[in-house]
């Protein structure tokens, strides 16, 4: 699950891999809805407090809405909702399941979800032995999406690649991706 956890982390629900909307090819024309989209960075915090990968996400209205409505995709698989989740302004908690496996999701949000914000995550499974999951994880809007990125492409600050969230598509950047720390 520890490669699952990494996906959750970076805030990408599993449906995000199964939406119909197809990403906006680098340098297409851009409707009022794409000129929307920022890019966030994403910083995560173990159980323990101790920072991990900082992240950079160009986020529309649709990735943005899965920041705060994480779903883990064990083993690179999705996780499938087997009722349907509590979401209320603070909170939201979903049980799914992969595979044979069955997942409950507690996300407690709180900040401001226009600019930054946190996201206290759990993760339990119901298999024997799993370890429990457990992060915090802060995102904060950094600026506009550089114009190369389309809404769902993530990188590290520096990287000279992008993956799509929604495609599963890398590929090069003609320039590195910002470092909203420096």
């Amino acid at each position: 699950m520890r490669g699952s956890v990494l996906w959750v982390a970076l805030g990408v629900a599993a449906s995000l891999a199964a939406c119909t909307r197809q990403p906006i090819p680098p340098g297409a024309a851009r409707s009022p809805a794409t000129q929307a989209a920022a890019l966030w960075s994403v910083q995560v915090d173990d159980a323990s407090g101790k920072p991990g990968k900082l992240l950079l996400v160009c986020a529309d209205q649709a990735v943005r809405d899965t920041f705060v409505k994480p779903m883990p995709s064990p083993d690179g698989k999705a996780c499938t909702l087997l009722s349907p989740p509590v979401v209320t302004a603070d909170r939201y908690s979903a049980r799914c399941k992969s595979g044979s496996r069955h997942f409950s999701i507690e996300a407690i949000r709180t900040g401001d979800l226009a600019k930054a914000f946190t996201v206290a995550l759990m993760i339990r499974s119901d298999v024997p032995g799993q370890p429990e999951v457990s992060q915090a994880l802060h995102y904060r809007q950094v600026g506009a999406c550089p114009s190369e990125w389309s809404p769902g492409d993530s990188a590290g600050p520096g990287d000279r690649r992008v993956v799509n969230t929604v495609s599963g598509v890398a590929r090069s950047l003609q320039a590195p991706a910002p470092n909203p720390k420096g």
